[in-house]
């Protein structure tokens, strides 16, 4: 894969402009969706545990 090519570790889309952290990346989108999460919402305890395995790989 091209180096600057990621692979977004929460919708798995590769592109460009994704983010690295940890030991992964997250791209633009999810970023988006993840800072616009309310804690009530049922997909906020989801990108815990993404950004939880992120945090624990990295």
């Amino acid at each position: 894969m091209d180096p600057e090519m990621r692979q977004c570790c929460i919708c798995g889309f590769v592109g460009p402009d994704s983010v690295r952290l940890a030991a992964g990346c997250i791209c633009p989108k999810c970023l988006e969706l993840i800072s616009a999460t309310e804690v009530d919402d049922p997909k906020y305890g989801f990108f815990v545990a993404k950004l939880k395995e992120l945090w624990q790989a990295g």
